[in-house]
């Protein structure tokens, strides 16, 4: 509380001009002992630097007897401490870097015997390391090896040279301070005060119990109204101390453009190092660091990324984020940051599929979807649950098993996008399996993603369909659970959008859920119908085909539905898909045009005027097996109307079905005997049709007596030729 008064009246000009041309030990003792109390004072320390004492710290760090054991002038230990405090001022840093102070502390970190002096130099360098000036110093000088040797040497609890003293908050004091006597840290008594230096550095974690060097909060070992107390730091704790110190300046370090520095950061063993203290540590702090500096490393590098898993970091993590989980909840801050530290390096390590498989080995799936409730970290938990459920079926088992499905569905109500988008992301893929669809719908699923179809933000909107397309796949329930959701509206506005994704994801749910009849009526009174029609003509083959096929499956069982298609213009688009190069889109031009014909002479009529039946003449030859199954029923239908009977055998399609009846499948083989069965029935036909060699075949189809349905089309073939015609009754 005194410093602002001795800064006043000259103390630091005193001191450095008396320093300077003295040689007397006592005057040199005192004088490096009042400096030192005043270390946390930053206008002492600035006025310090400003009057030149950098030399004089250099020179006291480079004399031989401060690197005893115990340097009985206190020489040592002062310029030390009054380096490492100046290091915390950024303004300060540029002129300890240029007074040649990093080489030394380079030096001191990494050769002196006393743990303390280590400890304050690797503070130092953490703070310095933060030019890039000091960063090429640490590589040029060996510093980068030599902090990293220092990692984890502490495993016991016997007392270090260390004190931890402190009074209770009404005495308003709490001092650091070694065994020797040198003052490490010193604050001054009320509320904190900007002239004073922020004191983080100096935080631990001791025997699960928080202890703070700070004016603002006693350790809670302290109580209002006690005497003085001494708490001496064992070695771990102190090594906990310069542990942080060093990861903090790998950290720094790593941060550096391009990853300068990381292939030496990692040639000097790192990584292990990084990954055990992370592991065995008590000092949340640490922890954090370690993490922040493994996910710095390994950000651009899958090499390092694989590296940090086989230390055992994944293992790690798990643990931590299990084990914090209960502090979380009570708000302890400290925990928070370690816990976002670690989901984030969780997230960069999950991108390799190795990774993630370790992830589930060591039991990560139930801890993360544990951690979802914290709600800073879902964003990043939900995106390693969507990668991770996009590799194997067995994840995706395990995130079920593990009560996941239910957890994620609660995540679509979030207002964070990128929550809600990497939900999406997970339960399109848990959808996948046809499985767990079931369980989609079970736990609400199916009407929480309808919900997010009236979403302002239309990429929501597309992948919230597209998981309803994934879940509706062969689940009569799911399918029925859309349909009474009211989403039809919705999908039947997107048909007709600008956005081509939101019209494919659109079609593709509605081409889904046509496929269950007790949906399609729904489908017909929502008013799907119409601009699936419009669809038939879009600039997309991909849009043509879904609307095709959607049409098909409505046409296919309902009359009314199939008035509707008829009466939006349906059969010319469908006649002219015939001949499209996509064999996909001619089978489902080719099958709705089966189903408009069967029982409507009109369209039987309008699908030849439109030269439906050359088309599809050409096709029973050139057409894949589905599409000549298809083009052989239309015609089959066609062929009974005497007008179509006549075209149909001037189209050269005769001869392609007596291919089918001698080779075709079975189904193929019936529907191709109809044909013939009807243009049989007309007299300037028939003949056409027993000069191209058909009653051989007809003849062998009744021997065989394979399949009824052909046994009986050949039998009525035969009849046909021979009804009130003696010519046919002699040719048969």
């Amino acid at each position: 509380e005194h410093a602002p008064a001795l800064l006043e009246a000259g103390t630091i000009q005193y001191a450095t001009s008396v320093l300077k041309e003295t040689s007397d030990p006592k005057i040199r003792k005192s004088l490096w002992g009042t400096l030192q109390n005043l270390a946390t004072h930053r206008p002492s320390l600035e006025a310090m630097v400003t009057l030149g004492m950098v030399p004089l710290f250099k020179h006291a760090l480079s004399f031989p007897r401060g690197w005893a054991a115990n340097d009985g002038s206190g020489t040592f230990e002062a310029a030390l401490t009054l380096t490492r405090n100046s290091s915390l001022v950024e303004s300060l840093r540029p002129a300890l870097i240029e007074g040649g102070l990093v080489e030394l502390l380079v030096d001191i970190a990494s050769i002196n015997e006393k743990p303390t002096n280590q400890l304050y130099a690797a503070q130092a360098l953490k703070e310095l390391s933060a030019s890039s000036e000091t960063q090429c110093l640490l590589e040029a000088s060996g510093g980068i090896s030599g902090l990293i040797s220092l990692l984890g040497r502490g495993d016991d609890d016997v007392c270090s040279d260390l004190d931890y003293r402190a009074r209770s908050p009404s005495r308003g004091r709490y001092t650091c301070s070694t065994t020797t006597g040198s003052s490490w840290f010193t604050s001054p008594d009320g509320d904190r005060q900007d002239d004073f230096l922020d004191d983080s550095v100096f935080r631990l974690q001791r025997r699960g119990k928080e202890v703070w060097a700070s004016p603002s909060k006693a350790p809670p070992e302290v109580r209002d109204g006690d005497e003085d107390s001494t708490f001496p730091l064992t070695k771990s704790e102190q090594q906990s101390l310069l542990d942080e110190a060093v990861v903090g300046a790998i950290w720094r370090l790593s941060l550096a453009d391009g990853g300068v520095y990381n292939a030496a950061i990692l040639s000097a063993g790192a990584i292990p190092k990084i990954v055990s203290t992370l592991t065995n540590s008590r000092n949340l702090p640490l922890k954090s660091v370690c993490a922040g500096a493994l996910l710095n490393l390994g950000y651009d590098s899958t090499q390092t990324k694989a590296s940090i898993a086989d230390a055992g970091a994944l293992a790690a993590l798990v643990q931590i984020l299990s084990e914090t989980s209960s502090a979380a909840k009570a708000g302890n801050d400290e925990v928070t940051r370690l816990r976002s530290f670690c989901v984030v390096l969780l997230k960069s390590l999950a991108r390799l599929r190795e990774c993630r498989e370790e992830l589930v080995d060591v039991g990560g799936v139930p801890v993360l979807l544990q951690t979802l409730r914290d709600e800073p970290l879902q964003e990043d938990i939900i995106w390693i649950i969507h990668n991770l459920t996009y590799d194997d079926e067995c994840y995706k088992g395990v995130v079920h098993a593990s009560n996941g499905i239910p957890t994620i569905i609660a995540l679509l109500k979030s207002k964070n996008k990128a929550i809600v988008k990497s939900a999406l992301g997970a339960l399109q893929n848990l959808a996948s399996s046809p499985k767990l669809r079931s369980v989609l719908g079970q736990h609400k699923g199916i009407a929480a993603l309808s919900s997010l179809l009236i979403s302002p933000d239309i990429e929501i909107v597309e992948n919230a369909i597209q998981v309803l397309c994934a879940a509706v796949v062969e689940c009569v329930a799911n399918k029925l659970l859309a349909r009474d959701a009211g989403i039809l509206p919705k999908l039947v506005k997107l048909l007709s959008s600008d956005r081509r994704p939101s019209q494919t994801a659109s079609a593709l749910l509605l081409q889904s859920l046509s496929e269950e009849t007790q949906v399609q009526d729904a489908l017909r009174d929502g008013g799907c119908i119409v601009p699936l029609v419009k669809l038939l003509s879009s600039e997309s083959e991909t849009l043509q085909e879904i609307a095709a096929a959607t049409l098909r499956n409505l046409a296919a069982t309902n009359k009314r539905n199939r008035m509707m298609v008829v009466e939006a213009g349906g059969i010319a688009y469908f006649v002219k898909m015939l001949a499209s190069s996509e064999k996909e889109l001619v089978e489902d031009a080719c099958g709705a045009l089966q189903s408009l014909a069967c029982d409507n002479d009109k369209n039987k009529q309008t699908i030849a005027t439109l030269g439906g039946i050359e088309a599809l003449a050409n096709l029973l030859e050139t057409g894949s097996p589905g599409v000549q199954l298809y083009a052989a029923g239309t015609l089959q239908s066609l062929a009974t109307l005497a007008q179509n009977q006549e075209l149909i055998a001037n189209s050269g399609a005769i001869a392609h079905l007596l291919t089918q009846l001698s080779s075709g499948t079975a189904l193929l083989q019936e529907r191709a005997a109809g044909v013939v069965q009807n243009l049989l029935s007309h007299h300037d036909c028939r003949w056409q049709v027993v000069k191209a060699g058909a009653l051989p075949l007809l003849l062998s189809i009744l021997e065989a007596d394979s399949d009824p349905k052909s046994t009986s089309h050949a039998a009525a073939a035969l009849r046909n030729l021979a009804f009130e015609d003696h010519e046919g009754v002699v040719a048969v």
